[in-house]
């Protein structure tokens, strides 16, 4: 067992279609489940994932908010976060018009009030996914990595469906996360545990996200 856990919660943004569920599903089972058919995310699905740090005796418990990529659902997907931690905001290589978004939903999440009262994420990452598709590719990596440095965002490439590049983004934001408690003062900011705390009971008290 960790010695230390740290609750934290994630939000996941992007497009409808660009593969959102798919990359939270393949992170949470180790790569073992990929989704054939694709299932429109409506509102919020929770989920949640422990990810060990390395060479660490403590770890990050990461309660995942994969958000419907639906204008209906636009107003109302901040209510649902309560104050996250951190950011991933996903687009699809073979969609020029996903990666433009991206600049809209950094601009949502931004709105939202973050942990501790904070104006941003810990930390936040862009992820170019769909990279198996390198016929249909119609954005390059040099347009997705400008984009991440203008946003001030983390980049990295993938596919959910070849699990590349799907642990090392969710590893880099816990890692990222537990970087920024340990050069706080105290060690824990006070989200970290009260705030959390309420969020991960009720998560852990849906079998869906165990």
């Amino acid at each position: 067992m960790p010695v230390n856990i740290f609750r934290v919660k994630t939000v996941v943004l992007g497009d409808p279609g660009v593969g959102k569920t798919a990359l939270v599903q393949m992170f949470i089972s180790e790569g073992r489940e990929f989704a054939k058919n694709y299932s429109m995310t409506l509102g919020v699905d929770l989920h949640l994932k422990r990810c060990h740090i390395p060479n660490t005796s403590d770890a990050v418990d990461m309660l995942i908010y994969d958000c419907g990529g639906l204008d209906l659902y636009l107003d109302c997907l901040s209510q649902f976060w309560d104050q996250p931690d951190l950011l991933l905001l996903v687009y699809d290589v073979c969609s020029p018009t996903s990666l433009q978004s991206v600049a809209d939903w950094h601009r949502l999440a931004m709105s939202a009030e973050w942990a501790g009262g904070g104006a941003r994420p810990v930390a936040g990452l862009l992820l170019a996914n769909k990279t198996d598709l390198a016929g249909r590719r119609l954005v390059g990596a040099d347009e997705g990595s400008q984009m991440a440095g203008q946003l001030g965002l983390h980049y990295v490439e993938g596919s959910a469906k070849e699990n590349q590049g799907v642990q090392e983004a969710f590893t880099w934001l816990a890692q990222q996360l537990y970087s920024e408690v340990n050069r706080s003062q105290d060690g824990v900011r006070p989200s970290y545990n009260s705030l959390h705390k309420s969020a991960l009971r009720s998560s852990l008290s849906n079998p869906s996200l165990k």
